[in-house]
């Protein structure tokens, strides 16, 4: 709790009442306090005693709290809100609505009320009385009245009817914006369905297709497959014809070897005896041929 003494600047006023939780206003004596209207305006709750003028228009629990008139009905209500402050705000919001009143509203409602009295003396409610300086008073203040009730009517009526405008633009727009959501859902839903039935078709075709080339590369593999061992078959028997052919042939050129080999044997003993027979000729040619050189010398 914080006691901050007289408060004159408003400004100030308004931010204690801002930052405050209740606003306690334990009078009997103050007809219809203006305190309890600008702690509303800031969303604040007042506490008021019961059968007081300023709890008129208040309602215990929904837009103020309503107190009997001694200390021990105050500590109780101190001690029940002081544990539920969710309970104080949104008792302060409601005072907010609904019970702040604006200078402007007020000086509307108060004009009402004078032009019911003035309307009450043309009927001729009141008593005649001989005229006066008091009724030429009277009648002046009449005059005063009703230009002002027209003054300050003409914002009020402007602004109901620029209100009325506003709501029902509003209305036509809300409207406008239900109609354009509708709309909207409806084409998206639509567009939901046919992208759905769309990409069912586009599955079973894609599953279809894929069965097909399934099928088809599983018969192409099978003919290939046959293909290739057909081919190996025949390279096989190729290769074994020619391997017989080739094992005769072998065979031949074996016995034409082995026929031939004394020949050749033969025939290379020959050769060999004929170039070493020569071999001695020769010998004994340089023999010859040197011993007369050895001669000739001597």
């Amino acid at each position: 709790m914080i006691f901050t003494g007289p408060i004159y600047d408003r400004d100030v006023l308004r931010a204690w009442n801002t930052r405050a939780d209740l606003f306690l206003f334990p009078s009997t004596y103050d007809t219809n306090g203006i305190v309890v209207r600008e702690a509303a305006a800031c969303g604040l709750a007042s506490v008021l005693i019961k059968d007081s003028c300023a709890a008129e228009g208040i309602t215990h629990g929904r837009n103020g709290f309503i107190i009997d008139e001694n200390a021990d009905a105050m500590a109780a209500l101190l001690s029940e809100a002081g544990r539920n402050f969710d309970r104080m705000h949104d008792v302060g919001q409601h005072a907010m609505d609904e019970i702040y009143i604006s200078w402007e509203e007020s000086v509307l409602a108060a004009a009402d009320r004078y032009q019911a009295v003035l309307e009450l003396e043309r009927q001729g409610a009141f008593k005649e009385r001989r005229n006066g300086k008091s009724d030429k008073f009277l009648h002046f203040t009449t005059d005063v009245m009703n230009g002002l009730y027209d003054t300050f009517h003409f914002p009020k009526a402007l602004y109901h009817g620029t209100k009325d405008t506003i709501q029902g633009s509003f209305a036509g727009l809300q409207e406008g914006y239900e109609n354009v959501r509708d709309g909207v859902r409806e084409g998206y839903e639509n567009v939901r369905d046919e992208v759905k039935s769309g990409f069912k078709n586009v599955r079973s075709e894609v599953k279809e297709g894929y069965r097909e080339i399934r099928d088809e590369m599983h018969e192409g593999y099978h003919g290939m497959r046959d293909e290739v061992k057909d081919g190996f078959a025949e390279i096989r028997d190729i290769m074994l014809d020619n391997l017989e052919g080739m094992q005769e042939n072998f065979s031949d050129v074996g016995e034409y070897l082995r026929g031939k080999h004394h020949e050749v044997r033969d025939g290379v003993r020959e050769g060999f005896r004929g170039v070493r027979d020569e071999l001695k000729d020769l010998k004994k040619e340089l023999e010859g041929e040197w011993n007369k050189l050895n001669g000739t010398k001597h």
